[in-house]
């Protein structure tokens, strides 16, 4: 992806905030917002050169896997990841990174071009606690302070 970025012209692939995370066209005729399908997509591709480059980088936040269809038109050509099909399997809570390269009028996807970039699979729905909870915990730390001085 940093090839992309260093030759200077470049444009980013992906502008909505919709994704096709059912397979077949959702990509195309069913996206659903990033919101609801749990799931969101981003890219960037070469504008020009000999060898266009497209790099994606797709995650999966649900708890379920994910059968993602890119849109048909990338750039103005279509990606190719498996044969012709442009679906992407991605596991629960992962992330992968598509490698892509222009040829033939189609974005062909790279030998090595999808890789599993990082995994978030903690789904136990621990997270950052809201200010009023942290404020009845310290009202109850306080009463509790307040009650063993008066005991003491």
């Amino acid at each position: 992806m940093n090839g992309i970025f260093s030759r200077k012209n470049y444009a980013f692939a992906n502008l909505t905030n919709v994704i096709g995370d059912q397979g077949a066209d959702t990509g195309d005729t069913g996206a659903r917002s990033t919101e609801v399908a749990g799931a969101v997509w981003s890219g960037v591709f070469d504008r020009s050169g000999t060898t266009r480059k497209l790099a994606v980088l797709i995650s999966n936040l649900s708890a379920v896997q994910k059968d993602i269809d890119l849109p048909n038109d990338i750039g103005g050509f279509k990606a190719h990841v498996s044969g012709t099909s442009d679906d992407v399997i991605v596991a629960a809570g992962t992330h992968r990174m598509l490698s892509f390269t222009l040829s033939g009028g189609f974005w062909v996807l790279d030998a090595s071009g999808n890789q599993q970039v990082f995994l978030d699979n903690n789904r136990n729905g621990i997270g950052i606690p809201e200010p009023t909870s942290m404020s009845l915990l310290g009202v109850g730390v306080l009463g509790l302070l307040a009650r063993r001085r008066r005991t003491a």
